[in-house]
């Protein structure tokens, strides 16, 4: 038992100490080497946590093929890991894969994540799943339908939701509820493309933290923008989320609005902004 903590921690070492140096030749020879696999792979806990680390290395360089593969192998050998887990992993991965992806790759990033929200929807452990939990799902799912063009078959997917704030103990705290607030965009971005105003601001009141904004603020994108600041302020998967959008170089026909917006924004470019939003 010892002796195998004991290749893991070097292993990990390794893997640690290429990203403190931020160098890509050790993160490479960490990759390369299999050999702690092979000593590791009769004890389960030490096993996985390798294959995690592994999992994020590749994500990290952007191999997301192999990432893929290290996450799927992580699972085989973990079947007990709670399965909304490894949504929120696989869903991650596929959604970074698309943003780093051209238009001629980013179809089958976009399917791959839907899939896995669908696959999971239909196993008896996500009737029990909170609202939260529920949300961020939706939310996944809906800009995989938008980007594919089903506007209708988005809208549909919130239509059982209440909408109620964050409970405060989840605002105040900045690791709560990271599956949520790392979806939210993905949400937000779906209502501005239905161009729906009611969904959008039922969406903001989940997660404001500035009542007055909220139901004082008539500007629809000056309330957006806000919102969206406040919460990147205080929640950092949220802001990983947002920042995300930016780096993507092409958008499909179904979602050319978000690159619009993204750049209007980055030019500053506020009365074009607030016409935009005004349409809707």
């Amino acid at each position: 038992m010892e002796e195998k903590v004991s290749i893991l921690d070097k292993t990990l070492k390794r893997y640690q100490d290429a990203i403190k140096h931020r160098s890509s030749s050790e993160l490479q020879a960490f990759l390369q080497d299999t050999i702690a696999l092979e000593q590791l792979v009769d004890h389960q806990v030490a096993y996985c946590e390798l294959r995690m680390a592994r999992f994020d290395a590749y994500k990290l360089i952007g191999e997301f093929q192999q990432a893929q593969r290290e996450y799927k192998a992580y699972i085989a050998t973990y079947p007990d890991q709670k399965i909304i887990d490894w949504v929120y992993k696989l869903s991650d991965l596929y959604f970074t894969a698309f943003i780093y992806s051209d238009k001629s790759h980013s179809d089958q990033w976009i399917k791959a994540m839907e899939s896995v929200v669908v696959t999971y929807k239909k196993r008896p452990e996500a009737e029990s799943l909170d609202r939260y939990q529920r949300l961020a799902l939706a939310n996944i799912q809906s800009f995989a339908m938008i980007y594919r063009g089903d506007k209708e078959g988005a809208k549909a997917l919130y239509s059982t939701f209440q909408f109620q704030p964050i409970e405060i103990a989840f605002c105040n705290d900045q690791d709560a509820l990271p599956f949520l607030y790392g979806n939210y965009m993905k949400g937000l971005w779906s209502a501005i493309l239905l161009k729906d105003r009611a969904l959008l601001n039922n969406l903001l009141k989940v997660v404001s933290i500035d009542d007055q904004t909220l139901y004082g603020e008539k500007d629809l994108f000056t309330l957006f923008y806000k919102t969206v600041m406040d919460i990147a302020d205080t929640k950092s998967a949220f802001k990983n989320e947002f920042n995300l959008f930016f780096i993507k170089k092409e958008w499909s026909e179904t979602t050319k609005d978000i690159g619009y917006i993204l750049d209007s924004i980055k030019g500053q470019l506020t009365s074009a902004l607030k016409a935009f939003f005004s349409a809707f």
